[in-house]
């Protein structure tokens, strides 16, 4: 029995049966039936495959205006999504599996901060990370990385490898001014003093009106109760008070004090004998002073020179405008010349001539080599004080005294000349008004008030220190 096909039905013998003409009449009249009479087809070409290529490309350039509403979920087939469910897939946050971590074959979603991870990048066209960019990458490879400095940072000022932000560095220069506000004007530097604004050395020395913008306290209130030495540099104390039986000293040759309120002295202040070392005495020639600046300081006494017979060593000079020693001879035995008074050079660079400026040592006193008879050690020079206040009280004293010059020792006085005193030093004071007494007296020499042995010849006395005093 034949099998049929499946569409239109057309039969197909086995293989073992007989062909019939019947059979295969058949099959031709269900096709003819099947594609009907073609040339009543509404098409140009009457062809199956030409009428069908014709009819879809018409139906192709088709615009269909579907009434709203006419297509319902039965014609769909399927229930579509409503505006909600639209609104509520768009604002997922977890929609087809996106992470925000970096995990293989999954999309990308941010977080609720609006950031997302990625692998580190392997090509040059990978996503960048923060930690994978260089300094090159950035146009930056030029700039050092360093963070800001702190506030202690920027006042001490000795960090090299931290940034200074606007805010730092006004905490750094008000650190040394005390928050005085200054400004550049016309090419001068002024100050605010709450007043107004005011040229720096407009009514006193350079110097001194410089060393009012940093005199700010900045190192507390300084009350000693025993002796003391302080360091050899400028100190910004809030106020001072030296009572009765103390003296205060400087550990080098010089100090600089800055108070920003009263400085009431009762006791001493006292750079006295810490200038110019003093010359030793010698069984030959005295030695000379030492530190005064030659020219610039108050010098020292000339040593005195020994004596018996031309055997006597000559005495040591001072230094700054120091005495000559005095010499032996087959004639004379000459006493030492005194020390001249020296000025400043000039007043409106006092600070920097400080070091320099202080009272030059005394010679040395000559002895007698022979008996190895020793003079007297000359006497040191004052060093240098500078006190800057709104007022100095007290009945205390302000000191740059030169030291005595020394006798020579017991048993040699007879043949030995005695050392020269010392000059007096630098004392500079500034306030509203001035009590202490201050002093920058020489030191005498060692043989001062006393009965020579006959052919010894008498040393010098230093010369007078200086004062400069400026009421304000």
């Amino acid at each position: 029995m034949p099998e049929i096909t499946p569409y239109i039905r057309l039969k197909k013998p086995l293989a073992s049966e007989t062909a019939d003409i019947s059979v295969i009449n058949d099959n031709m009249d269900m096709i003819d039936s099947a594609l009907g009479d073609l040339s009543a087809v509404p098409t140009t070409a009457k062809t199956a495959a030409g009428a069908i290529t014709e009819l879809h490309e018409a139906i192709q350039g088709i615009d269909v205006d579907i009434p709203d509403g006419s297509i319902t979920p039965a014609k769909l087939s399927f229930d579509p999504a409503t505006q909600t469910e639209l609104d509520a897939h768009v604002n997922a946050t977890n929609v087809h599996g996106a992470t925000n971590s970096a995990t293989a074959s999954r999309l990308i979603i941010r977080d609720a901060a609006g950031r997302a991870k990625v692998a580190a990048p392997a090509a040059s066209d990978d996503i960048a990370r923060l930690d994978s960019i260089t300094k090159a990458q950035a146009g930056l490879g030029s700039v050092d990385n360093y963070g800001t400095a702190t506030q202690s940072e920027a006042e001490a000022g000795t960090a090299t490898n931290k940034f200074m932000t606007p805010q730092r560095t006004k905490q750094a220069i008000d650190k040394f001014t005390g928050g005085v506000p200054l400004r550049i004007n016309a090419g001068h530097l002024e100050y605010n003093d709450g007043t107004g604004w005011i040229e720096v050395g407009a009514s006193y020395p350079d110097w001194l009106s410089q060393l009012d913008i940093f005199n700010n306290g900045v190192d507390g209130d300084y009350n000693p109760s025993s002796n003391a030495s302080l360091a050899s540099k400028i100190h910004r104390f809030s106020s001072l008070n030296i009572p009765a039986g103390v003296t205060i000293s400087p550990v080098g040759s010089y100090l600089i004090i800055l108070v920003e309120g009263t400085a009431t002295i009762n006791g001493t202040l006292s750079a006295s004998g810490k200038g110019g070392n003093g010359g030793s005495g010698s069984s030959g020639a005295g030695g000379n002073g030492s530190g005064g600046t030659a020219g610039r300081s108050p010098g020292g006494g000339g040593g005195g020179a020994g004596t018996v017979g031309t055997n006597g060593g000559a005495g040591g000079g001072g230094t700054g405008f120091g005495g000559a020693g005095g010499f032996t001879s087959p004639l004379t035995h000459a006493t030492g010349g005194t020390g001249i008074d020296a000025t400043l050079v000039n007043q409106n660079s006092l600070l920097s001539d400080i070091a320099g400026f202080r009272g030059g040592g005394g010679g040395g006193g000559g002895g007698w080599p022979a008996n190895n008879y020793i003079g007297g050690g000359g006497g040191a020079g004052g060093g240098a004080i500078v006190l800057i206040a709104k007022s100095i009280a007290g009945a205390g004293a302000i000191r740059a005294d030169g030291l005595n010059g020394n006798l020579p020792p017991a048993g040699a006085s007879t043949y030995a000349g005695s050392g020269g005193g010392g000059a007096g030093g630098l004392v500079v004071v500034s306030g509203g008004s001035i009590t202490p007494t201050i002093s920058v007296t020489p030191g005498v020499a060692g043989s001062a008030g006393s009965t020579l042995p006959s052919g010894v010849a008498q040393a010098a006395a230093g010369a007078t220190g200086f004062v400069l005093r400026i009421i304000r």
